[in-house]
This record gives C-alpha cells, structure tokens and sequence, in this order.
C-alpha cells in the first residue's frame, strides 16, 4: 500500500470516528448551489440524452451541470440581448451543409466567411469606396482565408 492509500484510509477512519463531532471554531461551510431553489425536470429523447452525456464527458463536466449552463446562458442572452445565433430556414441549411461538403468545410465556417464577406461589401458601400475589400474573402474559401478567420473567432 502507497502513502497516500494509507493516509487516505487513516483519513477516512479518522472521519468516521468523529462523524458526530462538532465543527471546529473558524471552519467555513460552503453549498455553491444551496440558492438555487428550484429544480425543473425536462423530457429529452435517448438520441438527446445520449448527445448531452457525451458532450459533457467531452467537456469533463456533469449533464446536468452542462444542460443547466445552457439555459443560464440563454437566459443571459435573452436578458441582455446578445443573442448572436443566427436562425435560418431549414432548407437553407441543407444547402448549406451541401455548398459545404463540395468545398470539405465546415457548414459554420463557410457562413462565417460568406457573412464576413457581406460585411465588408456593406461597408466598403457605406465608405463610397465599392472597390475598397477589406478582407480577401473570394468566393470559394481558400485555407488561407480559413485560418485568419480562426483567429478572429478565438478573440471574439
């Protein structure tokens, strides 16, 4: 046995002697979450459950304690106005997704790059200056142009 298993069993003896112990003068209790007094149930389907139990594996986190991240951030959202989802019809979508695989990207950041795009269009408009770009974004996305955007989603 390690010194650590014996001291993490002398610990646990030691605990159990004194379970009915007092608490010692100047020991701070704490319960993070004993202000959260309601507790809601959902209904979520087995693909559901499945896909909220691996994310957070992935993210080394409880389910419930992702799912309620969730909401809290969507009640922020909501709150402050900064939603910044982004909702389009479902077939749009689809074409989306196929633009995409032609080109081997992912559907999200070829909606970045298109909408990057429009940007700065509109603002080279609004500058009086229809030739001015102020991102090289063509219109099949290059890897180049991939990468800048990855560093503008990691500071935004």
């Amino acid at each position: 046995m390690s010194y650590i298993e014996k001291l993490i069993d002398q610990e646990t003896a030691s605990s159990e002697e004194n379970r009915d112990a007092p608490i010692p003068a100047g020991a701070t209790l704490s319960r993070p979450n004993r202000a959260r007094s309601a507790v809601y149930s959902i209904r979520l389907d087995p693909d559901e459950v499945v896909a909220l139990q691996t994310i957070a594996e992935a993210a080394d986190l409880p389910p419930s304690t992702l799912a309620r991240s969730w909401i809290v951030e969507r009640i922020r959202e909501e709150q402050t106005g900064l939603n910044d989802s982004v909702r389009i019809p479902l077939e749009r979508i689809e074409a989306l997704r196929l633009v995409a695989s032609r080109w081997s990207v992912r559907p999200s950041t070829l909606m970045r790059q298109w909408v990057i795009e429009r940007l700065d269009n509109e603002l080279a408009r609004s500058l009086n200056a229809p030739n001015i770009r102020l991102v090289v974004a063509p219109s099949k996305p290059e890897e180049r142009d991939f990468s800048y955007l990855a560093k503008l989603s990691r500071v935004s």
